[in-house]
């Protein structure tokens, strides 16, 4: 082997700015991973500060009105942020194995902001006495387990943004 060249199967360190795009990716995807486990106690009422069904009572207009905004504003990040128009303008400015981390760390704090400023409609729409609420939690749960497992099977950290960065950093 002469002077300089690399031994075989040996990959050269990752750059700075390749490691830097890893750890951002890392805290996006944990970011993302807060957010999820808020999301289970805030549709369920359960084990979170503020849940679907608290918080600051306004008349109903207004609450629907804040909610769609928030749902609307998610809703626009998440769909314009998947197009492969808005990809290519946005990799121009950001490194192409950070795209997919930073839509999921927008996607997440956009939840994150909806969930903080979600205003409860009032009245109750329906009541499930013991034990049918304890069968629809476990369906709930059912439904969570299956959704993330679901992750899985089509590439999870692919598909959260880590995947690209961590290929990055291995050169």
């Amino acid at each position: 082997m002469t002077h300089g060249q690399p031994l075989p199967g040996h990959r050269p360190a990752a750059g700075f700015s390749a490691l830097l795009t890893l750890g951002y990716a890392a805290a996006a995807y944990l970011v993302f991973l807060a957010v999820l486990a808020y999301s289970l106690g805030f549709f369920a009422d359960l084990g979170v500060p503020r849940g679907i069904d608290e918080g600051t009572r306004t008349g109903w207009p207004a609450a629907v009105a804040t909610d769609t905004a928030l749902l609307l504003l998610f809703a626009v990040q998440h769909t314009g942020m998947a197009r492969a128009r808005f990809k290519r303008q946005w990799t121009r400015l950001v490194p192409a194995p950070a795209e997919r981390a930073m839509y999921v760390l927008f996607a997440s704090l956009l939840l994150a902001l909806l969930y903080w400023l979600w205003q409860p409609v009032g009245g109750t729409v329906w009541r499930l006495p013991e034990p049918g609420r304890g069968v629809l939690l476990a369906v709930y749960a059912a439904g969570w387990v299956i959704a993330l497992s679901s992750t899985f099977l089509i590439s999870h950290f692919d598909l959260f943004g880590v995947r690209q960065a961590y290929l990055h950093a291995r050169g």
